[in-house]
């Protein structure tokens, strides 16, 4: 998947740190190094120890590249913006999951089965669409969104790290959160827009 037999690396690749031109530099070729699941551009790192021999993952040394979360957040949100892929979670479709197949072997599988006992209902795909970005304790309000900014401050462009992880706040849980998370708390009807 990710290793370089070369140097005898396993390299985790997190989105937007630089992870597409360390493969090239350490010769990882994606044609030859398949992921395990289809419309994924990084994989998870109990992905990249399911899908790597046990002998490579064991004796090959294992990094990441991480860098400042404020830069890595300004340049998902332009890669996005570019590629018109700012997600809309109040018109999910069952299109923009796996499938049921590839969801049986996903790692979070587990928790969605869980939220499916919870809901009572037997169409995961329903349970996917149950998003912060579309409960209705989600606010995205001019008004909170202000307040968001003021709370990061000066430390980094406040606006582009709003847009990319689509910030909100709950009004459940007393926390900001991001549009793609979920919980057992959520309830249709959102997001609390102006």
């Amino acid at each position: 998947m990710n290793e370089s037999h070369k140097y005898k690396l396993v390299f985790f690749h997190l989105p937007k740190n630089a992870g597409v031109s360390v493969r090239r530099a350490i010769g990882i070729d994606r044609k030859s190094h398949k992921f395990p699941f289809t419309n994924v551009s990084v994989a998870l790192g109990i992905d990249v120890k399911a899908n790597t021999l046990d002998s490579i993952y064991e004796s090959y040394h294992k990094f990441a590249i991480v860098r400042n979360p404020y830069e890595r957040m300004v340049s998902l949100y332009n890669f996005r913006k570019q590629g018109n892929d700012l997600y809309d979670y109040a018109n999910l479709k069952e299109s923009d999951f796996k499938s049921k197949e590839e969801l049986q072997n996903s790692p979070n599988i587990e928790y969605w089965k869980k939220l499916q006992d919870i809901y009572n209902t037997g169409d995961i795909f329903a349970i996917l669409k149950q998003r912060c970005g579309n409960c209705a304790a989600f606010n995205i309000t001019d008004k909170m969104r202000d307040c968001i900014k003021k709370g990061i401050g000066d430390e980094a462009p406040a606006e582009p790290i709003i847009k990319v992880g689509e910030i909100g706040y709950c009004r459940f849980l007393k926390f900001k959160c991001a549009a793609a998370r979920t919980c057992q708390a959520w309830v249709s009807g959102g997001p609390i827009k102006d």
